[in-house]
């Protein structure tokens, strides 16, 4: 199991966001935080801003750390993984997909994916591939 990934999820927003925040400061100290922190706003109730928000979170995900060092991506507040309209449209499934693939292929060890929501599908994709590459 990768320790690079890293899904907290549950019903108490506040416990899930304290213990993502914790984890954070743990792989990144807080003087390092400004270069080596990626915060995705997550928190989508339309279509187009899961998209949006996916995207964005892909796009930080694929980018290489400032300098060359470590990078860690916090993806917060993923409203979205619990919303069934919004994880059966076709081009959410298809970016979800592309993050199940880049977490399947592997991170670099310097590399660092942590996914903070309220609630998720168990039977998605995504939670699958994030369930079996990473800690959960």
């Amino acid at each position: 199991m990768a320790d690079n990934v890293y899904l907290f999820y549950g019903n108490d927003e506040y416990l899930v966001g304290l213990n993502a925040r914790k984890r954070v400061d743990a792989i990144c100290p807080e003087a390092e935080q400004s270069l080596a922190l990626e915060v995705i706003d997550g928190n989508a109730a339309k279509i187009d801003d899961a998209v949006a928000a996916i995207d964005q979170c892909i796009a930080a995900f694929r980018t290489v750390g400032l300098f060359g060092g470590k990078k860690v991506v916090w993806f917060r507040d993923v409203m979205f993984l619990k919303n069934a309209v919004i994880m059966k449209n076709e081009q959410v499934k298809r970016l979800l997909g592309e993050l199940a693939s880049d977490i399947k292929a592997g991170l670099a060890d310097d590399q660092f994916l942590i996914i903070s929501a309220p609630g998720v599908d168990k039977r998605s994709a995504f939670f699958k591939a994030v369930n079996a590459a990473g800690e959960v």
